[in-house]
């Protein structure tokens, strides 16, 4: 597993409690960090040699749906992420949906109480 992973929860929520513009201000930091090594890295990057090389890449580029599922192992991999897209968006909706009804019942002591 990537460190940044590990670690980017865990440095988030100790600046989440201490302060959202921190939090903010160093998500801005790197993502100006990532724009200039990416900016230093295209820049050696290859340009189109002619005209040929022009009309190769534009006839590259007119690729539809038909050839992309074509590619099985692409398929394969939306099938078995489809299933656990639709698990994360129902489990999303879950707790959206139960942290509104516990905002009710603190809002109103009265439903806690409703067996006595």
């Amino acid at each position: 597993m990537n460190i940044g992973a590990a670690l980017g929860g865990v440095i988030g929520g100790v600046l989440a409690s201490t302060s959202y513009v921190e939090l903010f201000l160093g998500n801005a930091a790197a993502c100006l960090l990532f724009g200039v090594v990416v900016a230093v890295l295209l820049r050696d990057a290859p340009q189109p040699r002619s005209d040929q090389d022009d009309a190769d890449t534009q006839a590259d580029r007119a690729v539809g749906y038909r050839q992309a599922l074509a590619d099985r192992t692409l398929v394969r991999f939306l099938h078995a992420i489809g299933p656990l897209a639709l698990w994360a968006l129902v489990g999303a909706a879950g707790l959206l949906s139960a942290s509104s009804v516990c905002r009710a019942a603190a809002q109103r002591p009265q439903w806690t109480n409703l067996g006595s």
